[in-house]
This record gives structure tokens, C-alpha cells and sequence, in this order.
């Protein structure tokens, strides 16, 4: 007998869970344009409307606050695009920062570091103890300047696993920096999703990166808002898909 396959790299992706399937399978029927009046379209768009309802329930927050992205790539862009123009129409005049870790995904690093090349930005890159691989609260407090507008550190490490300490990181910045004096705080949580229950009212954050292939879902993404009221400017302009938050189809 030819010896059995285990597969270990369920951190890179994992496999299409059997109900995943089913309901895409079911979905493949819904083909009308879900912005439609049609009996077809209607349909298609209360099953949006389920699936946005499932993300909510399980990130403690509401339907409304979830926008589908073709994946965690696009989401993690659209939240630094987002809070450089929020942070520009209040400040035209002022160099936007952002402080974030050492050890994010390319997704976070590499818009970063071209922005911060291209002298649009100044970034603070706050580096892990080598020793445990958590960054330091104090250390993150003490990089924010009336200029950052954007505060983003994943939750798990897809390499180390390291669980890093955002909600308390989260708790210390807002009680410095109360209501809309804080930046906008962001976590990619891509890598906990599924795995550890992840609340975005305890975790403080505005806004959350998903990603559906990370646990047992189709390869596409979400970012999941956490507050009313703090919302990024639209990236993708078009057809007003999504609320008019993200434009194109997510396929």
C-alpha cells in the first residue's frame, strides 16, 4: 500500500472544509446580478446577506461592518490607502505616519516600505524580542506621534504562532489618545481566524483583515470593521458593490 499523506502547511492554507463546498456548489446557481430586482437577484443577494450575517456572528460584531475583498492582499492594502487619505483631509500639510512590527505579512510591509520610498510616508518598523517573539506595548505607545494614523500589528504570526498582545496594546493607546484623537488601529488577524475565538470588541481594534482559505474557506477575504463610525474611505471606485465601500465583484 502506497504510505499515507499527512499535510502539515495549514498555516500557508488548508483545504476546502466539505460544507464549504456544498454551499459552493448551491452558490453556483445564484448567477444573477445580486443588485438586481429580479427574483433570481434577490436570491442571490440574501445569500450574501447569510454569509455576511455568519462573519458578524463570528467576529462579535455587525452584518454591516463586514466588506467582502478578494483577499487579505486587498484588504491589507485598503486599510493603509484608507488611513493616509482620512489622515490628509485633516492634515494636508503634515507627513502621515504609520507604526507597525518587524515581523507582518508582505501584504502590510511591502505597501509600506514603497510608499515610504516613494516619500509619502514615514513608518515606524517596531522590532519583537528575538527571545519570545513579542513585541513591547510600551514600545508601540512611545512610537505615536500626532502623525500616525495608522496602527497595524497581527495578531498570530504565521511563522512563530506567537499570539501578540493587541487588545491590551489596543487598551493602553485609546486611553491616551481617547475618541478620534487615536489613530486608526487595525489587526490582520488572518492567521487566528478560526483557530482561537477572535472578538473585535475586546480586541479593540477598528478594523480587522480576514481571509477565507487560512481556515477551511474559498480563497477570498474580508475586512471586518469593529466600531461605527471610524470606516476607511473606498479603494476600489466603480459599480457600488458592497455598499458602495468596495467596487467590483469578489469571486
Amino acid at each position: 500500500m502506497p504510505p499515507t499523506k499527512i499535510y502539515l502547511d495549514n498555516n500557508a492554507t488548508t483545504p476546502l472544509d466539505d460544507r464549504v463546498k456544498s454551499a459552493i456548489a448551491g452558490a453556483l446557481d445564484l448567477w444573477a446580478n445580486p443588485s438586481s430586482n429580479n427574483e433570481n437577484a434577490q436570491k442571490a443577494a440574501e445569500a450574501i446577506r447569510e454569509s455576511r450575517r455568519h462573519l458578524a456572528e463570528m467576529f462579535a460584531t455587525g452584518a454591516d461592518d463586514v466588506v467582502f475583498t478578494s483577499g487579505g492582499t486587498e484588504a491589507n492594502n485598503w486599510v493603509i490607502d484608507g488611513a493616509i487619505r482620512n489622515f490628509r483631509q485633516k492634515n494636508p500639510r503634515v507627513t502621515p505616519q504609520i507604526v507597525t512590527t518587524n515581523i507582518e505579512h508582505p501584504s502590510i510591509l511591502e505597501p509600506l516600505k514603497r510608499r515610504e520610498n516613494d516619500g509619502e510616508i514615514s513608518v515606524k518598523y517596531i522590532s519583537v524580542n528575538p527571545a519570545t517573539g513579542f513585541v513591547t506595548p510600551q514600545s508601540i505607545l512611545q512610537a505615536i506621534t500626532p502623525a500616525t494614523c495608522l496602527v497595524t500589528i497581527m495578531l498570530a504570526n504565521n511563522e512563530t504562532g506567537v499570539l501578540q498582545p493587541v487588545a491590551y496594546i489596543n487598551r493602553l493607546i485609546r486611553e491616551k489618545y481617547p475618541g478620534d484623537l487615536a489613530p486608526f488601529l487595525h489587526s490582520d488577524v488572518a492567521q487566528a481566524a478560526g483557530k482561537i475565538p477572535v472578538n473585535l470588541r475586546d480586541l479593540g481594534v477598528d478594523a480587522v483583515t480576514v481571509v477565507g482559505h487560512k481556515f477551511y474557506g474559498p480563497r477570498i477575504g474580508a475586512l471586518i470593521y469593529g466600531s461605527k463610525g471610524r470606516r476607511l474611505p473606498a479603494m476600489l471606485l466603480g459599480g457600488n458593490q458592497e455598499s458602495g465601500q468596495r467596487s467590483g465583484w469578489v469571486s
